[in-house]
């Protein structure tokens, strides 16, 4: 199980957010030795980029499941999707609704829409222009 994300905007807080999911997958009775975590990533697109970085490049395809918010259900699975190629079969699985689920979602298509912008021209699965990509945009 990988957790991803470190944080989204503003400093960083004292514990990623991998960290936070890995601790209530361990909460939850998932061995510690099962839990890798990756977090560098800042938003939902640095999730699909360094996971497949750092652990799922050099994998042969297979089934995968992300574990979201409901609200942000649509866009991982258009990131992993795109990201990957549909060989992997990306299915997505929402968590619990929280309180601020609702005004979350009021931004998401505009999130959505900057997503699919971020994607075009890419052939999904093209993870070298994929990451080129991601990493051009880092540099700003």
């Amino acid at each position: 199980m990988i957790a991803s994300g470190s944080h989204g905007e503003g400093p960083a807080p004292a514990k990623s957010e991998a960290s936070v999911i890995a601790d209530l997958m361990a909460g939850a009775g998932v061995p510690r030795e099962r839990i890798f975590l990756e977090e560098r990533s800042r938003d939902t697109i640095g999730n699909g980029v360094e996971v497949a970085t750092r652990y799922l490049a050099k994998m042969e395809p297979r089934p995968l499941y992300l574990v979201t918010s409901p609200f942000h259900l649509e866009r991982a699975l258009v990131v992993f999707r795109n990201v990957l190629g549909f060989a992997w079969q990306v299915q997505a699985v929402a968590a619990e609704q929280t309180d601020d689920d609702l005004a979350r979602a009021n931004s998401e298509t505009t999130f959505l829409q900057e997503t699919f912008a971020f994607f075009q021209g890419i052939k999904p699965g093209d993870f070298p222009a994929v990451e080129k990509r991601y990493r051009a945009r880092e540099v700003r």
